[in-house]
């Protein structure tokens, strides 16, 4: 069959095709993309939080609170004698209070009237619908206590919404009936901080340095730099999610997106750490589903798969941090434990992909990473 051609006007035919003068034209116009390898990096995850099976749960909170003030108690007394000196008795129990100005050291707990009561489930009048599910549980009504191992006693002067219970205070007034009315507080602050990892101090220390202008400084660091991408709530399942955003992300720290200097930042990513609420929360009605409907559930299947789909295109080009949140399927309380290995067939078949504990720890070249999926200051933002 012959092939036609259309011809141009005031053309005879076609002129020739020089085909390698295309080849050289194309071979030069053509730039070799450059290749950016994602740095490597030494890291240490501690399992602290990880429940092992032999794990006793009948103990109750009591003895943390308890814990908690002994290892305090010396540094707020400390620090109690720095601001308000030695002239100020500082007894060693709330019991052996007496009349006077003195300081007591114990652990606050706020007494909350809208906050619900297990005991009130025993209760002859108790109705589930009355449990409060509010946003913030603060009312006019709340009592700040501060308590020790020997007693307890309200206290005074000091607003109850700006604190929260588990604090360890010492706290200077004195006792006017059964309240101790306060005059001034002492807090035990912030620990001091580790010190910096000996390659990093040795960097800072160095004399060529000091002999470097700030330009040279920022190149330096710019080049020596790593980075540890955080992110949360993905909320995969909720019919309001656009999964476009998960996929350019995926693509961006894989380094399939941006421009050429994008893509060397995005290869000093050296881990991605996902700090919970993957997953839309999902309360299915077990009463009313089969056992076939729910082995089935897709509501809760599907959402699965994505993820499992995602973290396997994630961890493909980086190390990945998994962690639960309050709408994952894991246990309730804090720590939270790992996802269960079933539930990501695709995921776990790479070493990068890591299924992690809530709180997690780890170390990345001697720098100590330490984070939650957010339950802690949730439960903050709720009591106080």
């Amino acid at each position: 069959m012959e092939c036609l051609r259309h011809i141009p006007d005031g053309l005879d035919s076609f002129p020739p095709i020089d085909v390698d003068a295309m080849k050289d034209d194309n071979e030069d116009s053509v730039v070799p993309e450059k290749v950016f390898e994602r740095q490597t990096t030494s890291v240490k995850i501690d399992k602290r939080f990880e429940i092992s099976k032999t794990g006793q749960f009948a103990v109750q909170f009591a003895h943390l609170y308890f814990s908690r003030l002994l290892q305090l108690r010396k540094i707020v007394a400390n620090r109690a004698i720095e601001k308000w000196g030695r002239n100020i008795p500082l007894l060693e129990h709330i019991t052996l209070l007496k009349d006077g100005e003195c300081v007591i050291i114990g652990t606050f707990f706020k007494k909350m009237k809208l906050k619900a009561r297990i005991l009130d489930e025993y209760s002859e009048n108790f109705k589930a619908a009355e449990i409060n599910d509010f946003d913030n549980l603060v009312s006019s009504d709340d009592v700040l206590i501060i308590e020790d191992v020997e007693g307890r006693i309200d206290v005074k002067n000091l607003p109850p919404e700006k604190w929260i219970t588990g604090i360890v205070v010492a706290l200077k007034g004195r006792q006017v009936r059964s309240e101790f009315v306060v005059s001034d507080i002492c807090i035990p602050e912030l620990p001091k901080q580790l010190p910096l990892p000996p390659k990093l101090r040795a960097f800072l220390d160095s004399s060529s340095c000091s002999s470097m202008n700030d330009d040279d400084i920022d190149q330096s660091t710019q080049n020596s730099s790593r980075f540890v991408a955080l992110m949360s709530g993905f909320q995969i399942g909720d019919k309001r999610t656009n999964p476009l955003p998960f996929q350019m992300m995926i693509d961006y720290i894989s380094g399939f997106l941006g421009s050429e200097q994008e893509q060397e930042f995005c290869s000093k990513i050296v881990r991605v750490i996902i700090a919970g609420n993957s997953l839309v929360e999902y309360h299915p009605d077990i009463d009313d589903m089969s056992r076939k409907q729910r082995e089935a559930d897709t509501p809760v299947t599907r959402p699965l798969q994505q993820l499992d789909l995602l973290m396997t295109q994630l961890s493909s080009s980086v190390p990945v941090d998994l962690m639960c949140g309050p709408s994952d399927p894991s246990n309730f309380s804090l720590p939270q434990q790992p996802f269960h290995r079933c539930l990501f067939p695709s995921s776990t078949t790479f070493d990068s992909f890591h299924r992690a504990s809530n709180p997690h720890a780890l170390t990345i070249d001697d720098i100590s990473f330490l984070g939650t999926s957010g339950q802690n200051i949730d439960d903050m933002r709720k009591y106080a």
